[in-house]
């Protein structure tokens, strides 16, 4: 999983402290009603593609970002 370098750069500062980060779910349905869900690269988990918010961006363009780089939809 990448991780941003904003991030990155505050894990730097705060080392293995909580980090509360702001992010977004997408949940995307077809037409027979299934949702659709990724599958984790690092534990194999099967999630809703998302992820953090970057600095000034909005939640909907962040998700719309999280799910193409997720999914390529």
């Amino acid at each position: 999983m990448a991780i941003s370098p904003y991030i990155r750069r505050l894990r730097e500062a705060v080392g293995s402290d909580l980090l509360l980060v702001p992010s977004v779910a997408g949940i995307i349905f077809d037409h027979d009603g299934r949702i659709l869900l990724v599958r984790q690269a690092d534990d194999g988990v099967w999630s809703t593609p998302g992820g953090a918010i970057e600095p000034n961006e909005e939640p909907a363009d962040a998700v719309v970002r999280e799910v193409w780089e997720e999914t390529g939809l």
